[in-house]
C-alpha cells in the first residue's frame, strides 16, 4: 500500500468515525506488512468451542438429573433452581471486568480464565463426601466458579472471528463459537439422563413437586450409594474433559496470529472506557440489545424447564431430554448454514433475521396453542414445533452478535459481545424467579415466549441496517494469502 493510499484510508476511517459515531475520537487503520489468513484458525476455533461447550454443559448439569439429585443429596426444588441460576447471577456481576479482560489482555488470557474456571468448577463437584451438607456447598461452589467463565464462553466468539478470520468467514466462525455453549447445554440433556437413572417423573405444575424425601426414605443405603456413584461418575467425566481442554490451551493458544487477516483486524478500537460510553448512547445498538435480550433470555428460561412443560402430557425426563437435544442440534445446524449464507450475502443479515424470528413466532404459537388446548393435542406436531422453535431461535444468535458488532464499531468486540449476552442473562434470571413463587403454573411461560417473539419482529423493523466494520474492510481489496 502506498503512502498516499494509506493516508486516504486513514482519512476515510476518521471521517467515518466522526460522522457516523457522533465525533468519536479514533486512530486510523494501522497496517504492518501483508494480511494473511492462517489455517490454524480452525484449530483455535475448535479449542475454544469445546471449552465453551463444556462450560455450557456444566451450567446445565443438574437440570436434566434434578429428580435423582434431590433423592441422593436431599435437595429441594429451590436448590436445583439456584444451581441453574448461578449462571446468570455470576454473569451479571462479572461481565464488565471480564469484557475488559477480553479487550485489553486478549484471547490467550481470556481462554485460560475459561479453562481454569471449568477445571476448578468441575473439580469441586467431583469430590465425593459422606456429609451431604458439605457436598451441597461444594456443588454450589463448583457452579459459581464455572459461571465466572460464562462471559468468556458466550462472548469471546466475535473477538476470535475478528482477530483470526477474514470478513467472508466472520459470521460463520461467530456462529460456531457463539453456539458452542448452547451445544454443550444441549449435550447435557442426553449425557445426564443416560448416565444417571431417573427415580421418577416430575410434577405437572411449578412449585408442586413429588415427594422426593419419601422416595429417599424408602430406598436402601445400597440403592442411594448406587445412584450417587452414577452422579459422581458424571462429575468425573466432566473433570477429565476440563483437564484435557486446559492442557490444550496451555500448550498452544496464542494471543493473536502473526499477521492480521484483514484491515479491521489491524485497526485500533476505542479504549474500554470510551467504548462503554459510546455503547450507552448508540440507539441502534441498544435496540438490538433489547431484542436479543428479551428473545434469548426468555428462550433460555423456557428450555430449562421444558421437562416440566411436557410432563403435563405424560412425557418423562428422557423424552424431554431428547427433545431439548434435538432442538439444540437443529438450531446449531441452522445457525451455521444461515451464517455461511450471510457471509456470502453481505449486507442482508436483517432479512435473514426477519425470517428466523417470524418462523420462531409461528412455532411457539402452535406449541402454546397445543399446551393451552386451543389446538387438539398431537404428539408429532408438539415435537415438530419444539424442534423448529430451536431451529429458528438458535439461528438468530450469531446474527445478533455480528449485527451488534457491526453497529457498534469501532467499539471493541469484547465489550460489545459482553453487553449482548448479559442482556439475555438478565432476562433469564428474572425468568427463574417465577418458578419459585406459588400458584403461577405453566401456562404463562408458553404465552410469554410466544408474545415475546411476536413483538420482536416489528421491533427489528426499526433497526437501521448499516455495517460499519465491513465498510472499513471494503477499503482494502488485497486478497489474503493462506499459509500454514
Amino acid at each position: 500500500m502506498s503512502s498516499s493510499e494509506e493516508k486516504t484510508n486513514t482519512f476515510a476511517y476518521t471521517s467515518f468515525c466522526d460522522e457516523i459515531h457522533d465525533s468519536v475520537s479514533c486512530e486510523g487503520p494501522k497496517r504492518e506488512g501483508n494480511f494473511k489468513v492462517y489455517r490454524r484458525r480452525w484449530y483455535i476455533l475448535f479449542v475454544f468451542s469445546i471449552c465453551s461447550a463444556l462450560n455450557g454443559m456444566k451450567w446445565n448439569t443438574w437440570g436434566p438429573i434434578q429428580g435423582t439429585s434431590q433423592v441422593v443429596f436431599g435437595w429441594s426444588d429451590t436448590t436445583i433452581t439456584l444451581m441453574v441460576a448461578w449462571g446468570p447471577i455470576v454473569y451479571i456481576i462479572s461481565f464488565l471486568p471480564i469484557s475488559w479482560l477480553m479487550d485489553t489482555k486478549g484471547l490467550r488470557a481470556s481462554i485460560l480464565l475459561l479453562g481454569l474456571c471449568n477445571f476448578f468448577g468441575t473439580a469441586f463437584q467431583a469430590i465425593p463426601l459422606v456429609d451431604l451438607q458439605i457436598q451441597t456447598w461444594l456443588a454450589h461452589t463448583g457452579m459459581f466458579l464455572s459461571s465466572i467463565g460464562g462471559p468468556v464462553a458466550m462472548a469471546l466468539g466475535p473477538l476470535i472471528s475478528a482477530i483470526w478470520f477474514p470478513p467472508d468467514q466472520r459470521t460463520t466462525s461467530t456462529a460456531i463459537a457463539s453456539l458452542s455453549s448452547y451445544a454443550g447445554a444441549g449435550m447435557a440433556f442426553i449425557i445426564g439422563p443416560l448416565l444417571v437413572p431417573d427415580v421418577g417423573n416430575h410434577s405437572t405444575s411449578i412449585g408442586k413437586s413429588i415427594d422426593y424425601i419419601s422416595i429417599r426414605k424408602n430406598m436402601t443405603n445400597s440403592q442411594l450409594n448406587f445412584l450417587k456413584e452414577k452422579i459422581m461418575f458424571l462429575m468425573y467425566i466432566e473433570l477429565g474433559a476440563a483437564v484435557l481442554i486446559l492442557l490444550l490451551i496451555v500448550v498452544y493458544f496464542p494471543k493473536k496470529p502473526p499477521l492480521p487477516p484483514c484491515l479491521t483486524a489491524a485497526s485500533e478500537r476505542l479504549d474500554f472506557k470510551d467504548g462503554f460510553k459510546h455503547l450507552m448512547f448508540n440507539k441502534q445498538f441498544l435496540l438490538l440489545l433489547f431484542i436479543n435480550g428479551m428473545t434469548l433470555g426468555i428462550y433460555s428460561g423456557w428450555t430449562s424447564i421444558l421437562d416440566l412443560t411436557l410432563s403435563q402430557f405424560g412425557l418423562g425426563e428422557k423424552t424431554a431430554g431428547w427433545l431439548g437435544f434435538g432442538s439444540s442440534v437443529s438450531g446449531i445446524l441452522a445457525a451455521i448454514i444461515l451464517s455461511r449464507l450471510a457471509d456470502h450475502l453481505s449486507g442482508h443479515m436483517k432479512a435473514i433475521q426477519f425470517v428466523l424470528l417470524a418462523g420462531a413466532t409461528i412455532s411457539y404459537g402452535l406449541f402454546t396453542f397445543i399446551c393451552a388446548g386451543i389446538i387438539p393435542y398431537n404428539k408429532a406436531i408438539l415435537f415438530l414445533t419444539c424442534i423448529l422453535a430451536g431451529f429458528f431461535t438458535n439461528g438468530t444468535i450469531p446474527l445478533f452478535f455480528e449485527m451488534a458488532v457491526e453497529t457498534a464499531y469501532p467499539v471493541a468486540e469484547g465489550i460489545t459481545s459482553g453487553f449482548v449476552t448479559v442482556a439475555a442473562n438478565l432476562l433469564q434470571l428474572v425468568f427463574y424467579i417465577f418458578p419459585m413463587l406459588p400458584n403461577f403454573g405453566l401456562k404463562w411461560i408458553n404465552w410469554c415466549i410466544f408474545i415475546t417473539y411476536a413483538l420482536s419482529v416489528p421491533l427489528l423493523a426499526l433497526w437501521r441496517e448499516r455495517y460499519y466494520r465491513s465498510e472499513v474492510d471494503d477499503q482494502d481489496k488485497q486478497a489474503p494469502v493462506t499459509i500454514n
